[in-house]
């Protein structure tokens, strides 16, 4: 570094990294079919026995993550079950939540959470995309960006053309930093901020956007879901719909998108 050459070492596997190593290779016990070291969403996706471990120890919230030992012991050892941590509840007065003594044990929802009391969701992140979602539509899609998780591609808009040089930079920013679904593509204080837009309504597990297939940037025959190539649209699906996306084989119980019922 600073011009002089530096040299890397093997890890030596002893002491707290070799420890690490046989904790990491639990995972398979979790499910055989998980790869040591590949754990985003696209390495998941037929990791049936890792979701119904999910289903039965976890609850994902909004701010929290839990886990807990489920009833079967042939799973976890026996012990105490401990019930989930509550969502807040709004008293009957509307101005207070409840004490948690009183809402612990009891199963609740995120529907009184404090960050989505005050704005609707599509209000959020349009305040935060930095446009209204009217202006994500197929004739302002400029380019793709692909998700670092899923590798889905989404669609990157833009109400101007983009000439050149506006290109060349916004490549430079995606060099930089990794994309992922629901995040804003573009730092704050970068040359392209204000300029090109992505939906932030949308998580890994949301299908391909319509305007991505309207917009004749992409290959129009992708599984919308896993981006799977060759892949149809539903024909009796087609018959109700005006607009629908293709679907593999694998992924139809995932639904089908659809958009403009015929009448």
């Amino acid at each position: 570094m600073q011009n002089e050459p530096y040299n890397s070492c093997v890890p030596q596997y002893f002491g707290p990294y070799r420890e690490l190593l046989f904790y990491e290779a639990e995972v398979t016990l979790i499910d055989p079919a998980i790869a040591i070291g590949k754990y985003q969403q696209q390495n998941l996706i037929h990791a049936a026995e890792y979701k119904q471990f999910l289903a039965a120890h976890c609850l994902e919230r909004h701010y929290s993550f839990q886990i807990r030992r489920c009833d079967n012991v042939d799973c976890c050892q026996p012990g105490t079950k401990w019930s989930w941590l509550p969502d807040p509840v709004i008293d009957n007065t509307g101005n207070h939540y409840q004490p948690f003594e009183t809402v612990f044990g009891t199963e609740t929802s995120e529907k009184d959470r404090p960050s989505s009391q005050n704005q609707t969701l599509a209000a959020v992140a349009q305040e935060q995309q930095g446009c209204k979602n009217s202006l994500l539509t197929a004739q302002n899609v400029r380019m793709t960006v692909k998700c670092k998780e899923c590798e889905k591609p989404r669609c990157v808009y833009s109400k101007l053309k983009l000439n050149p040089r506006d290109i060349r930079s916004l490549r430079h920013t995606l060099e930089r930093y990794d994309y992922t679904c629901g995040s804003v593509i573009t730092p704050d204080g970068d040359v392209m901020q204000g300029k090109v837009f992505v939906r932030l309504q949308m998580s890994c597990g949301t299908h391909i956007e319509f305007p991505f297939y309207s917009s004749n940037i992409g290959r129009p025959d992708i599984c919308c879901h896993c981006t799977s190539p060759n892949a149809g649209k539903d024909e009796n699906t087609m018959k109700t719909h005006r607009v629908v996306l293709p679907v593999c084989q694998n992924c139809v119980p995932k639904g089908i998108p659809t958009r403009m019922p015929k009448k």
